[in-house]
């Protein structure tokens, strides 16, 4: 048999795990898919701007911003993803995903300020999120990038799960899609009042 040298800088972990043997090896795809407005935070149109951010253990996260501008109710494509993402051991993951309605700033504000937030979010303890959703704490955050009384967080959600919940997630649903509603904080008088957006998430697995 052939001697096969094993390189780890120069391989990602599927190709290590196949030529040691180990299988399964499950690789993840995350993805904020789209979201439905039923009502806007605006009089009509919210311009809105989308972060995706997954912290997997001890490594940095990865964060992925999306500026989808002016929307309004119905159906909106965001197809943010973040993948191909292979476990090493049972450690913990977390997928912040942010939706912020800011027509009056720039870009790179928007940028900065939604990557700092998303890493406050992971950090987070659990018993601060009921239910993973996080729209008053965003908004807190966020409120420097709020430049009339129409702007606002309208998607605000951590889900944290260990890797083998993960596994059995997508083991009974594979894809494992999660629709979640959510109910802004009211606008101020003469916007479109209290926002009704509705994300969905698509989380894939795939094994070698």
């Amino acid at each position: 048999m052939e001697n096969v040298r094993l390189d780890p800088a120069g391989m990602d972990a599927s190709t290590i795990a196949r030529l040691q043997g180990l299988q399964p090896v499950h690789e993840y795809h995350f993805e904020f898919q789209k979201f439905h407005i039923t009502n806007t935070r605006a009089v009509h149109n919210d311009t809105d701007t989308v972060s995706l951010a997954l912290k997997e253990g001890a490594q940095p996260a990865r964060v992925l911003i999306k500026h989808l501008g002016e929307v309004n109710n119905g159906d909106h494509l965001v197809q943010l993803k973040i993948g191909p993402v292979v476990f090493q051991g049972t450690e913990q993951v977390s997928l912040v995903t942010t939706v912020l309605n800011s027509g009056h700033k720039d870009q790179a504000s928007l940028d900065e300020g939604l990557t700092t937030a998303a890493n406050q979010a992971i950090d987070l303890a659990l018993d601060e999120v009921p239910g993973g959703v996080l729209i008053e704490f965003f908004t807190h955050w966020l409120v420097n990038l709020f430049a009339v009384d129409c702007d606002g967080v309208v998607i605000g959600q951590r889900w944290t799960w260990g890797v083998n919940e993960l596994k059995a997630h997508t083991d009974a649903h594979n894809p494992w899609v999660i629709e979640h509603a959510y109910h802004g904080t009211d606008s101020a008088v003469g916007c479109g009042g209290n926002s009704d957006y509705t994300g969905t998430w698509i989380i894939t697995r795939i094994d070698h």
